[in-house]
């Protein structure tokens, strides 16, 4: 008895696949560069204190004890390309330890941090997509 091939079954599959990601698909450079996949954060005198690679974490952010520190965020896409926050997508931020640190929005693409116990922690920084969290980056948080 001769055995089926799965090949007819195999490219299909992938047919099925090509179609999808092609409709994704930014007409320059076959990825939607505006998939965010990643971000920087930085100071108020434009250093980065933070970056975020998918999952790769490097950086942490330090605020004083009894003050506040204001920081911007970049989210970046496929490829590296910057994408404006405030539109499709959201930030909203949160202290782990909310005993240690408050955090704010100011405007669409920056965050106030103010320290309120010396300790460490963590601040999330969901990025929203309609109600749904598609970058939830942990970033480390120093309270001096």
């Amino acid at each position: 008895m001769k055995r089926a091939s799965n090949k007819g079954w195999i490219a299909g599959l992938l047919l099925g696949v090509a179609v999808g990601l092609a409709g994704c698909a930014d007409a320059g450079t076959g990825v939607d560069d505006q998939i965010p996949t990643g971000l920087v954060v930085r100071d108020a005198g434009g250093n980065t204190v933070a970056t975020v690679s998918g999952a790769q974490v490097s950086g942490g952010i330090t605020v004083p004890n009894g003050q506040q520190r204001t920081f911007d965020v970049q989210l970046i896409g496929i490829g590296g390309a910057e994408i404006d926050l405030g539109g499709r997508y959201v930030l909203q931020p949160r202290v782990l330890t909310g005993t240690l640190a408050n955090v704010s929005v100011s405007g669409s693409d920056r965050i106030v941090l103010t320290g309120k116990l010396s300790g460490s922690t963590t601040v999330i920084l969901d990025v929203m997509d309609g109600g749904t969290a598609v970058l939830t980056p942990l970033i480390p948080l120093i309270i001096s």
